[in-house]
């Protein structure tokens, strides 16, 4: 299931697991401030020349002991980097408002 970063107007940026149909562009942040969706790009994932082969085919296995070849455009981060999980940015709302 896809993540998707948001932001909050407090400056606080989450991210959240949903499935593509629910995705909207603004929801409220755990903080209690209207939050907007962040985007950013894509993570690619390419298939190797004989990926569409049978396990039967020579042609399957050709490469399989050999070091991979990374692109650029497959090293993509997992997560933005100053993200948290909503989870965590909750914890550290209800943190916040402790302290206070």
């Amino acid at each position: 299931m896809p993540q998707y970063v948001f932001r909050c107007a407090g400056g606080h940026r989450y991210l959240v697991r949903m499935s593509m149909s629910e995705v909207t562009a603004e929801r409220l942040c755990p903080c209690g401030k209207r939050a907007v969706r962040v985007f950013t790009s894509p993570v690619i994932v390419m298939r190797p020349p004989n990926y569409s082969a049978s396990p039967n085919d020579p042609a399957y296995w050709e490469g399989i002991h050999e070091d991979p070849q990374y692109l650029p455009c497959q090293i993509a981060p997992a997560r933005d980097g100053e993200a948290v999980t909503e989870g965590e940015l909750r914890d550290l709302c209800a943190l916040a408002r402790e302290a206070t």
